[in-house]
């Protein structure tokens, strides 16, 4: 689904917004497997810190839970 749905390819980094949910685990083993290094986001973090970490990853993508929907304004 990650490589057909998103065109997801090896090599492109993965910014991975998750709590600890067995969808975590699924994600990062589905990351390996199709070569994608995976930058680990701490769930809880929010704001400037989060928009740092966002900008030192580099991804060309984040997956997040629909409960880590963030806001405008």
């Amino acid at each position: 689904a990650l490589s057909q749905r998103l065109g997801l390819q090896s090599g492109r980094t993965v910014a991975v917004f998750l709590p600890n949910e067995p969808a975590y685990l699924w994600t990062w083993l589905a990351l390996a497997k199709l070569g994608c290094p995976m930058a680990c986001l701490n769930c809880n973090v929010r704001g400037r810190a989060l928009r740092h970490a966002l900008e030192a990853a580099q991804a060309t993508l984040v997956l997040a839970s629909p409960g880590e929907r963030g806001t405008t304004g």
